[in-house]
């Protein structure tokens, strides 16, 4: 019957050919519960991207092939219909997302212009360079050294500064980062 979960082994190929001549040969029969419990397994497991994942969810299934028996036009206009609402679904996703970047920076630009903040200025470059000596940092940024002191002084306090592996190394001419020391890059305040 359409749809029963196979227990015997099954292909696909042109009407009543045998398994050696089969254009695929799905998962044994045997085998079923074990790779279908795998897949059910990445159906809840998280995955940045939603439409990837589909894609591979439905390559999966089609080869376990778990059903004895399909109609070849059975499900595939759903099937279609469902992966274009995915795609429209992860671009308004994208979307949103781009769209609160550029936000961001409209209004990033608002309170630099405004207030003169250093903090944000930190922040991008935190970003641009993100392993650093606090030397580099006033150099790169031109706050004046006390206050970007008193600003990465802050941010080590909250954590949100780590020392990097200690193999981690700095692209040439950038900071010195060897060492196995757990202190924070910028204060030397210990991460232990």
């Amino acid at each position: 019957m359409p749809g029963e979960y196979r227990w015997i082994p099954n292909w696909i190929g042109r009407p009543g050919c045998i398994a050696d001549a089969a254009r695929f040969v799905p998962t044994e029969a045997n085998r079923l519960p074990a790779a279908t419990d795998a897949w059910e397994r990445y159906v809840h497991a998280a995955e940045p991207d939603k439409l990837v994942k589909l894609v591979i969810l439905q390559a999966e299934f089609e080869a376990l092939h778990p059903c004895l028996a399909v109609s070849r036009d059975a499900g595939w206009t759903s099937l279609c219909q469902f992966f274009l609402e995915a795609v429209r679904q992860q671009a308004e996703e994208e979307l949103a997302r781009a769209q609160a970047i550029i936000g961001y920076g409209a209004q990033r630009a608002r309170v630099v212009e405004r207030t003169r903040c250093p903090y944000i200025l930190a922040l991008d470059r935190a970003f641009e360079w993100p392993v650093f000596r606090s030397t580099d940092f006033v150099a790169r940024t031109g706050i004046p050294s006390f206050a970007a002191r008193r600003i990465l002084g802050g941010v080590a306090g909250s954590r949100r500064l780590q020392a990097p592996p200690t193999s981690a190394r700095a692209p040439v001419g950038g900071p010195d980062v060897s060492g196995t020391a757990r202190h924070c890059p910028v204060s030397g305040r210990s991460l232990s």
